[in-house]
Formats: structure tokens, sequence, C-alpha cells
């Protein structure tokens, strides 16, 4: 179950731009997901905004939203930026699906992921699952 607030090291977890979700972005693309948002590119919204061509408010064209937590880099938190979370909008526009909540419903038994990897081949599958 999910706590309202939740527990901050899960909420870290479920980053687009931290380590964990980058591996994460590699499973979605294995499983046939296009990273995209109304045609813009979801990792090339992220290299944008880390590069401070485009700010936090910009970021929503990519299907993202800036969290609350401190951008780092090994041991340097880099100044002005927050990790990335996929926005519910771009998440549903993504999975083409409409009844995801949120990131942690894509992961749940018969969600977004789950739809998908039914779908995949089991090369797709084996391949995504390398990356979660």
């Amino acid at each position: 179950g999910s706590s309202v607030g939740g527990d901050r090291n899960t909420d870290i977890a479920r980053m687009a731009n931290n380590v964990k979700g980058r591996f994460e972005m590699k499973g979605f693309r294995a499983l046939g997901v296009v990273l995209e948002f109304h045609g813009n590119d979801v990792e090339e919204g992220i290299r944008l905004y880390e590069a401070s061509t485009i700010n936090g408010k910009d970021v929503k064209k990519y299907g993202l939203e800036e969290s609350d937590y401190d951008l780092w880099r090994g041991s340097t938190k880099l100044a002005g930026k927050k990790l990335l979370r996929f926005d519910t909008a771009g998440l549903q526009h993504m999975f083409g699906d409409v009844s995801i909540s949120g990131y942690a419903s894509l992961w749940k038994v018969g969600g977004a992921v789950d739809k998908k990897a039914e779908l995949a081949d089991s090369i797709a599958r084996e391949s995504a699952v390398t990356h979660f």
C-alpha cells in the first residue's frame, strides 16, 4: 500500500533522472514503450533540464515534473536542480493507459508494466527485466 506523503526513500526511488530511473526507462523501451510526450523525447527533456537549457516548468512538455529532492551527481549537489519524475499525464500518454494514477501504479499486478510485458515477446521481456 502507499502512504500519504510517502516514504522518502520510496519517493526518491521513483525518479526519472537517477540511476534507477534511467534503468527503468531502458526497461520500458524494451517493452515497446515510446518515451515521448506529445512528440517531445523524455530523455532529451532530462538532458536539456540538467544542462540548464530548459527550466523546471518547461519539463512539463516532456511528461516530467520537478520533485522536492535536490539533484546530486556523486557527492556534488547541482545548484537549483531537482530530481525529476514522470507526471501522471506523461505516464498515461507513454503507456496509452488513462487508468494510471502515478508512477507506483505502473508496477501493481495487472498494471501498465504487466500489460506491456504480456504483449511483449519473451526476448523483450527478458531484456526489460534486466533493467528493472
